[in-house]
């Protein structure tokens, strides 16, 4: 019985070694590689590989593009530092601006984080109204409906923005929803563009939000800060203005993470040959 344990205990560890050696392998090759590539560098065999990389991407970990079936890293690695190491850290940063920032627009503010491929809700700042949006940490928003999931993946580097875009599910709730992978990939063009997302009702009736990208030293996005509100009071009217006042706090918090704000948040879009490839194959 303790030599059967033993020998379990030891072909996890040998999987566990293995899951790190490909993470680390594909931190250097951020276009992501396929199984077979993997295992040539690697000298594992194909169906370790298999295995391994297919417990990462179910944890969070991996993403698989379905077009072209290379594996990328997720940000579930620079997620969990943050919620570990610094989500005081974020958290104490962003709050004196997140306060002051729902002074203003009286709505209730929150920040967003992306963790095991999911748009979650970090902390939040209520309303100043009577009728406003209660949103607990940990509540989660879809990626493809949500101004602060949108937010977050166009400013992924375009391997892993691509990635997520061909990997997660996209239901429709709405008429308003996007539901194809091509529309999806032209929306985050222009969030990039212009520096930030809206949600114009896309998966609840009757909310609009508005999100702009928390950027790190590295220029990564840790965060997305985002207001919330009905859509009778967040008129359409109102949320290009609303995104610029989200722009210029985002970017108050990212400086004081170490961004350079010398370097616009707003950039032209990259394309890729993954992405290339994928819009002849996207419907």
């Amino acid at each position: 019985m303790k030599a059967g344990k033993g020998k379990s205990t030891k072909h996890n560890v040998s999987n566990l070694h293995r899951g790190l050696d490909i993470m680390e392998l594909l931190l250097q090759h951020p276009e992501g590689l396929g199984i077979s590539e993997v295992s040539r560098a690697l000298d594992i065999p194909i169906n370790a590989v298999f295995r391994v990389a297919g417990a990462l991407v179910e944890r969070g970990y991996l993403l698989r593009n379905e077009q072209t079936k290379a594996f990328t890293l997720s940000a579930q690695l620079i997620t969990m530092g943050y919620r570990i190491g610094n989500r005081n850290g974020i958290v104490e940063t962003a709050m004196p601006l997140m306060r002051e920032l729902r002074d203003e627009i009286k709505e209730t503010v929150i920040l967003c984080i992306l963790t095991e491929g999911r748009c979650v809700v970090l902390d939040s700042v209520p309303s100043l109204h009577m009728f406003r949006f209660a949103v607990d940490p940990g509540t989660p928003a879809s990626l493809h409906a949500s101004a602060p999931g949108k937010a977050l993946m166009a400013f992924l580097p375009d391997a892993e923005r691509d990635a997520f875009v061909a990997s997660i599910q996209m239901p429709q709730f709405n008429e308003r929803t996007i539901t194809g992978r091509r529309e999806l990939l032209k929306e985050l063009d222009r969030v990039k563009e212009q520096g930030y997302a809206l949600d114009l009702a896309e998966e609840h009736e009757g909310v609009h939000c508005v999100a702009a990208p928390v950027l790190d030293a590295r220029d990564y996005p840790v965060a997305a800060l985002t207001t919330t509100g009905p859509s009778d009071r967040l008129v359409r009217g109102k949320l290009d203005r609303h995104g610029e006042l989200l722009k210029d706090y985002a970017e108050q918090i990212s400086s004081r993470l170490g961004f350079v704000t010398d370097r616009s948040i707003v950039s032209s879009p990259n394309t890729s040959p993954m992405r290339e490839s994928q819009d002849t194959e996207m419907e």
